[in-house]
């Protein structure tokens, strides 16, 4: 279901001096609000906790993910929860390449654009 774009850009030095290897920020353009977001390596099944740290996640607003440890896994999916209880994915960024994650749904289609 999930679709995703080639990076556009990548991070200064300086930006990466600030921030852990896979920290972002998630830009909501989906037109839903997101109650939960997920991140787990590309290779795992499991998801673990939701890592927004807030509640609600409108559209339009925007979110700093960040991680605790200095992880070294290179491809890494999104998953988000609607106030439905749906479940939305998009897969293979990454993380350690990008800054900036930008998510779409267009009710069918799942698309990201990075920089």
């Amino acid at each position: 279901m999930g679709a995703v774009l080639t990076p556009i850009a990548t991070r200064t030095d300086e930006e990466s001096e600030h921030m852990g290897l896979q920290d972002f920020t998630l830009t909501n353009a989906t037109g839903i609000d997101i109650y939960h977001v997920y991140v787990s390596a590309a290779d795992d099944d499991a998801w673990g906790e939701d890592v927004m740290g807030r509640d609600v996640l409108s559209d339009g607003e925007e979110v700093e993910i960040e991680f605790a440890g200095n992880e070294d896994q290179e491809l890494w999916d999104i998953k988000i929860d609607d106030s439905d209880g749906n479940e939305i994915f998009w897969r293979g960024f990454n993380l350690a390449a990008v800054a900036q994650i930008t998510l779409y749904w267009d009710g069918n289609k799942a698309t990201a654009v990075t920089a």
